[in-house]
C-alpha cells in the first residue's frame, strides 16, 4: 500500500487562509490516520496551478479555494477542460471545490477519496 501522502495546489486563497486550511485539513486527516502527510502550495490562478502541476508532476489535487470573480462558472469549467486536454504528465490532478454535496470539509474528503480510488485501481 502506498504511503498516505497528498500534494495539493490551493488556488485563490491568501497565505494566511491557506495556512488555516492546511491546519484544518491535516487535523482531519490525522483523526483518520496519524500517518497522513500533506503538503500544499498556493497559486493565484487555475492556469498557474496547472503549470505548477505539470512542472512538479506530483500534484494530486488542485483545490479552488476561491474562484476568479471575473469569470463565470461555465467559462471556468471550459478553461479547466482545456487545461486537462493539454496537460503533459502521467496523471493530471483532480479538481476540488470547497462547496457542494453538503460536506463541510471538502479538501480532506477529496484527499482520502482520491487515495482510496488510486489504491483500489492498483489492486486490480
Amino acid at each position: 500500500m502506498n504511503p498516505k501522502l497528498a500534494h495539493v495546489v490551493i488556488v485563490g486563497l491568501n497565505e494566511g487562509e491557506r495556512q488555516e486550511l492546511d491546519k484544518k485539513t491535516l487535523d482531519i486527516l490525522h483523526v483518520v490516520d496519524a500517518s497522513w502527510q500533506y503538503h500544499s502550495r498556493r497559486c493565484d490562478t487555475i492556469d498557474n496551478a496547472f503549470e505548477l502541476a505539470e512542472k512538479l508532476q506530483n500534484i494530486d489535487i488542485i483545490y479552488i479555494g476561491r474562484r476568479e470573480h471575473s469569470i463565470t462558472l461555465s467559462a471556468e469549467n471550459d478553461r479547466i477542460l482545456g487545461l486537462y486536454t493539454h496537460f503533459k504528465g502521467p496523471r493530471p490532478p483532480v479538481i476540488a471545490y470547497p462547496y457542494g454535496d453538503r460536506v463541510r470539509h471538502k479538501l480532506p474528503v477529496a484527499i482520502m477519496s482520491l487515495w482510496k480510488d488510486r489504491n483500489r485501481s492498483k489492486e486490480r
